[in-house]
């Protein structure tokens, strides 16, 4: 297997950018973006932000106003619909098979981590309470917790 670097251009690492604020939202459907803003945001010329806008707009994220800039196309409520239900048939299968698995990081817990801090003190408690009890109260009021120490 080749370790080979990919050189990537300008125009790449906007598209990039772009991408992240359109999935993350701080590009907002419906409003519109000039390329020099967005460019002076970036620190970079207007040309690779354009470029990356433009191949937006190719993909049909982005649609081009005349004289304006860029502007965001919002998603339908179909589309909106299809990337639901996609996310359903990708992501319940894929965490439930991640919750499944046994790594050597990650071992299978027999008890809470409460319950193992916890538990020996209890004990000794149990084994204090049953040494007092025993001869005040009759045999069954300590037969349940006797039967837990022999």
């Amino acid at each position: 297997m080749e370790n080979r670097l990919q050189q990537t251009n300008l125009r790449d690492q906007a598209l990039e950018v772009l991408k992240l604020r359109l999935i993350s939202g701080d590009l907002a459907p419906g409003q519109i973006y000039s390329a020099a803003s967005l460019a002076t945001e970036l620190g970079v010329s207007n040309s690779p932000v354009r470029e990356a806008m433009l191949t937006l707009v190719n993909q049909g994220l982005m649609e081009a106003v005349r004289n304006r800039g860029f502007r965001v196309v919002p998603l339908s409520e179909k589309e909106r619909r299809n990337i639901y239900d996609l996310r359903l048939l990708v992501e319940i299968p894929s965490m439930a098979r991640l919750a499944s698995l046994k790594t050597k990081s990650r071992p299978a817990r027999t008890s809470s981590p409460r319950s193992r801090r916890y538990g020996p003190l209890r004990q000794k408690r149990r084994h204090r309470w049953i040494s007092r009890c025993r001869p005040a109260l009759p045999y069954r009021a300590c037969s349940s917790f006797s039967k837990t120490i022999t």
